[in-house]
């Protein structure tokens, strides 16, 4: 069994999270480097669904505070059995399009409505990524690729995103796809 270094990739939408986890999961494999790759929620089934598409994740509701709190608490169960399987299985690399870290950030999108002070303190116990990799972009940028959010709402987001890249020693904000050479070095020079 080995301990797998956890990728986490965060950023607003339109920002190229994907783009990016595909191209650095791509680039690492020719490595011969054995990685996993999740969209938020490790998935325990065999059966690769494919992400649904959010048009307007502001749309539903909150939960109430009894569902927030079962809901962090589900996702805490399944980052934890999730990294362990993993690391069963000798992955080197798991790569999150998204963490649970992201409640903090947009909990609207999530219907999560738990305090952020509670929300950080229960944050503790997810399992920690080497390195966070947080996409940044223009705000008209990101806007133009993808109107998920209120223009107002996606500035505040990245705001949000920016000071909390600053609060992890172990964090790497990423412009545009021209970063992933420096952070795919860093990666491989820090001991796979």
């Amino acid at each position: 069994m080995i301990n797998s270094k956890i990728i986490v990739i965060l950023g607003p939408d339109g920002s190229g999270k994907s783009t990016f986890s595909k191209k650095i999961t791509q680039n690492l494999k020719k490595k011969n480097i054995k990685i996993k790759n999740y969209h938020l929620i490790p998935s325990f089934s065999l059966i690769k669904k494919k992400a649904k598409i959010v048009t307007n994740p502001h749309a539903k509701i909150p939960r109430s505070k009894f569902m927030s709190f079962l809901k962090i608490l589900f996702w805490l169960l399944k980052y934890k059995i999730a990294i362990f399987i993993d690391n069963l299985q000798n992955y080197q690399i798991i790569i999150f399009d998204r963490y649970a870290h992201d409640l903090i950030i947009d909990p609207i999108r999530y219907r999560f409505n738990l305090n952020k002070n509670f929300t950080s303190y229960f944050l503790k116990f997810f399992p920690k990524p080497f390195i966070w990799i947080i996409m940044l972009d223009k705000p008209l940028n990101i806007w133009k690729r993808k109107k998920e959010v209120k223009y107002k709402v996606l500035v505040n987001q990245l705001k949000l995103y920016k000071k909390f890249a600053k609060n992890k020693k172990n964090s790497i904000t990423c412009n545009n796809l021209k970063d992933l050479n420096k952070i795919e070095k860093h990666i491989l020079t820090n001991e796979i």
